[in-house]
């Protein structure tokens, strides 16, 4: 996880209050889980359809 500073200094905002850097960063976090479990669905669908199997997979 990202500590406050570490957000702070990517974000060039060194001055940033300790609070407005951890929902930042806690909004981030959640961003990406709803990349990963969108990512994870949208693969698993993929993975059920037969066009996605190599060709010498199919029976």
């Amino acid at each position: 996880m990202l500590t406050i500073q570490q957000v702070k200094e990517l974000l060039k905002k060194t001055a940033m209050a300790d609070e407005k850097a951890e929902e930042i960063r806690d909004n981030l976090y959640l961003l990406a889980e709803i990349i990963f479990e969108q990512w994870q669905h949208e693969k698993n669908i993929a993975d059920k359809s037969p066009s996605s199997k190599p060709e010498g997979a199919r029976k």
